[in-house]
């Protein structure tokens, strides 16, 4: 972030109480026992946990803001991009990590429609698509 950009400060509490960090919390245990990190909404001010999902949210809202684009009208892609790819493409232009939920937090924090996948999975489709690059 250079000092012209303003630090982006998201409002967590406007998020779904079911959106980890690492994706939408599910009941079934994935290889490893991964979790999915600490439900947005629970994260206070002044944790480690609170800042490292602030940055990643950041910079996955700078990025959409100017690569946002609609969605094509045709082809695979025309219902929506999976969060878990999309988050790729962001940190591709970022140029740093972004976890899946960050991701799925910053398209819900401008207004993407997002649609959870599977009732028990942790991605989503999110209707957007990134056009251009930074």
């Amino acid at each position: 972030m250079t000092g012209a950009e303003a630090r982006i400060l998201p409002r967590l509490d406007l998020l779904p109480p079911d959106l980890g960090l690492y994706g939408y919390v599910c009941r079934r245990r994935w290889p490893g026992g991964y979790e999915y990190g600490p439900r947005l909404r629970d994260l206070r001010p002044g944790t480690a946990d609170y800042a490292a999902a602030v940055d990643e949210i950041g910079r996955a809202l700078r990025v959409l803001a100017r690569c946002a684009g609609p969605l094509p009208r045709r082809g695979p892609d025309r219902r929506g991009v999976n969060s878990y790819r999309l988050k790729h493409d962001v940190e591709r232009r970022a140029g740093r990590y972004v976890a899946n939920g960050a991701a799925i937090a910053a398209c819900l924090l401008l207004g993407i429609d997002v649609q959870r996948e599977a009732a028990d999975g942790p991605n989503a489709l999110c209707a957007v698509a990134l056009t251009g690059e930074l």
